[in-house]
């Protein structure tokens, strides 16, 4: 068998710890596998300022980025490849959905590449966001007010009501909720991280049987079907671990991502078919 010439890596509960930082063994496997010449893919839900700012610098700057699972690419030297945007009329018609009854629920959006809320964030909301203190909040606007210009991405927190609002706007929105059902991703229709690595595969001018992919969550279930050697953490999904190559260690274990390396891409023992 070929060695691997990619390896794609989500980032909350695959690549990032519970603290949000890579552990020196993970990332001193990650560090190698890159000596070796094999491609760095961060394929994340997180925009980019947010890759940017919980990365090293040393691993963004050799990294391809898909962010807002898909809506973005950027390359390694920080260019922006394509951005899919949503229609303004269908975030109206979201936000009205939303926002219809309940003005003081959360509601924020991104819209070409900075991030607004209709309310401040208290700290219940940056757990649910995943961000820290340190990271410089988002701009308050009122979603009614504000004229939209070229809207990446959709965040609602806490949709209770998930299976009407998917019901609603499913078929004309790529729409995502988090495993532990606290937030609600809405992107365009064509959307994907599968879709962004497919495209990015065919410039790098790579098979889908070179490329290993890790990942825990619901945003990662289309790169597990797109591609054959797919790794899910120990503390997965499980329709993730149903269709994984192989198990990992849970995200919060210093070598989880390290061990699969080591084992597959610097000392590679077996590679069996999946």
């Amino acid at each position: 068998m070929e060695p691997f010439k990619a390896i794609v890596l989500d980032l909350d509960g695959t690549l990032l710890g519970p603290d949000r930082t890579i552990t020196p063994e993970n990332l001193d496997a990650v560090r190698r596998c890159h000596d070796r010449g094999v491609h760095l893919i961060v394929a994340t839900a997180r925009p980019v300022d947010s890759v940017r700012h919980l990365l090293p610098g040393w691993l963004y700057a050799v990294s391809w980025k898909i962010c807002h699972n898909g809506a973005v690419l950027v390359d390694p030297a920080d260019r922006f490849r394509f951005r899919m945007t949503i229609g303004n009329h269908l975030f109206h018609a979201v936000r009205d959905w939303v926002l219809r009854d309940a003005r003081s629920r959360h509601f924020s959006w991104y819209d070409e590449g900075q991030w607004y809320t209709n309310l401040p964030l208290d700290d219940k909301m940056r757990r649910i966001y995943g961000i820290s203190i340190q990271y410089p909040p988002p701009f308050v606007a009122n979603p009614f007010e504000r004229v939209p210009l070229s809207i990446e991405k959709i965040l609602v927190p806490e949709l209770s009501e998930f299976e009407g609002f998917h019901s609603a706007f499913g078929v004309e929105l790529s729409i995502i909720r988090t495993k532990d059902d606290s937030l609600t991703m809405v992107m365009a229709a064509a959307v994907g991280k599968e879709k962004a690595l497919e495209a990015l595969l065919h410039e790098l001018r790579l098979r889908q049987e070179d490329v290993m992919v890790f990942g825990d969550d619901t945003n990662d279930l289309a790169l597990f079907q797109y591609l054959p050697y797919c790794v899910a953490m120990g503390d997965a999904l499980p329709a993730l671990k149903a269709r994984a190559w192989r198990i990992a260690g849970a995200h919060t274990q210093p070598d989880s991502i390290a061990a699969v390396l080591w084992d597959t891409v610097l000392h590679p023992t077996s590679r069996e078919l999946p």
